[in-house]
């Protein structure tokens, strides 16, 4: 968790926290900008962490974020895409991330990780 709040930093969000309490059961980090997940399962990220993190942006109004070891699956990356939700692939053994869909790929691109 904490990796992924220091790519967030990194990533121009120096606000981000990890999310404590009765907030840590809806997201894991949080800066004014985002609402972000962090999916430390092997695999590909399906559909429901997808309308999972939807409907969090739908009633917070922030953007959503997913970081994940691994990929999405087709009916999961073309959703995210749609809503909006960037999903960035990261690999803690080599401290990397990656954009993992169209949306991720501008937040990446704007702090030359591409």
């Amino acid at each position: 968790m904490e990796l992924c709040r220091e790519w967030m930093v990194y990533l121009g969000e120096a606000d981000t926290v990890v999310a404590v309490g009765d907030t840590s059961a809806i997201c894991d980090l949080y800066s004014s900008r985002y609402v972000a997940l962090v999916d430390n399962h092997r695999g590909n990220i399906g559909l429901p962490l997808i309308e999972r993190v939807r409907a969090l942006v739908a009633s917070d109004g922030r953007r959503g974020l997913i970081f994940h070891s691994g990929g999405c699956l087709p009916d999961a990356g073309v959703t995210a895409e749609r809503v909006g939700i960037a999903v960035i692939m990261f690999d803690p053994e080599n401290g990397e991330i990656e954009a993992r869909n169209r949306v991720a790929i501008p937040i990446c691109r704007e702090y030359r990780l591409l």
